[in-house]
């Protein structure tokens, strides 16, 4: 093989992972944006989510104890919120297959 071929199919490959980068970033974009909708967030002040985010922000890139015991709390309760809607969605999901799968009753005639 080519070191020409080699490197249009390295191009290539970098150009469908960029590509897929690009999706998956807005896919996260909008599962925030529906989770400030879902948590009944969408009618707070701009100013204050952005505040909050940059307060965030600025205990991460600190490294301030503090801010990072703060900072894993929120984490936790980030982490027990996303198991009990992927237990809630899983759930669901199992209840709809079920009745999906249940064979219809006849029903009697009077």
């Amino acid at each position: 093989m080519s070191v020409s071929l080699k490197l249009r199919q390295l191009e290539t490959k970098i150009s469908t992972l960029q590509t897929q980068h690009q999706t998956l970033l807005k896919d996260r974009q909008q599962e925030i944006a529906g989770l400030i909708t879902s948590l009944d967030l969408a009618h707070v002040e701009d100013n204050l989510l952005i505040g909050a985010l940059l307060f965030l922000k600025d205990k991460i890139s600190t490294q301030d104890p503090t801010g990072l015991a703060l900072v894993e709390a929120w984490r936790d309760a980030g982490d027990r919120f996303l198991r009990r809607s992927k237990s809630k969605k899983q759930s669901s999901t199992i209840l709809l297959e079920r009745a999906a799968a249940k064979p219809k009753s006849s029903q009697k005639s009077s």
